[in-house]
C-alpha cells in the first residue's frame, strides 16, 4: 500500500533521468527490506515544480520525499527506514547536491485510514 510521491524543483541536474526505471525500484526495494512491505503493493509518482521559490530567493533547489504507510511499524523501524532513503536520495541526487543547493527532506506517514478499490 506504500504511496511514494517526490516533489522536485526543475532546477535539479538529474530532471531529465527516468525515475521510474532507477530511483523508484530502488525505493521499493528499501520498503520492502525495511518495512517488509509488498512489492504489488508500491505506487510511485514524481511531480516537478517550475513555480517555487526557496529561503531567500538564491539558486537554491530541493527534493521532497513522501511515503505513506500503514500503521504497525516499530518507530525504530520508520528510523531506520527514513535514514536509509535519505542515503539513497542523497547519492541519487549527488549532483544537484554539489551544484545546486539542494535540499532534501522525507516525511513517513503513517495513515490512519486507507481504503481502495482493487
Amino acid at each position: 500500500m506504500p504511496h511514494i510521491t517526490l516533489e522536485y524543483s526543475s532546477n535539479i541536474i538529474e530532471k531529465d533521468q527516468s525515475f521510474s526505471k532507477e530511483l523508484f525500484p530502488k525505493i521499493h526495494a528499501l520498503l520492502i527490506d525495511n518495512l517488509g512491505t509488498n512489492i504489488n503493493a508500491c505506487k510511485s509518482r514524481a511531480t516537478k515544480f517550475d513555480d517555487f521559490y526557496l529561503a531567500d530567493g538564491a539558486d537554491k533547489s530541493f527534493i521532497f520525499l513522501e511515503i505513506r504507510i500503514l500503521p504497525g511499524r516499530t518507530k525504530e523501524k520508520i528510523e531506520n527506514f527514513s535514514q536509509n532513503l535519505l542515503e539513497l536520495a542523497k547519492n541519487y541526487f549527488s549532483k544537484s547536491l554539489e551544484k545546486k543547493n539542494l535540499a532534501i527532506s522525507v516525511n513517513i506517514v503513517e495513515m490512519e485510514f486507507y481504503n481502495k478499490l482493487k
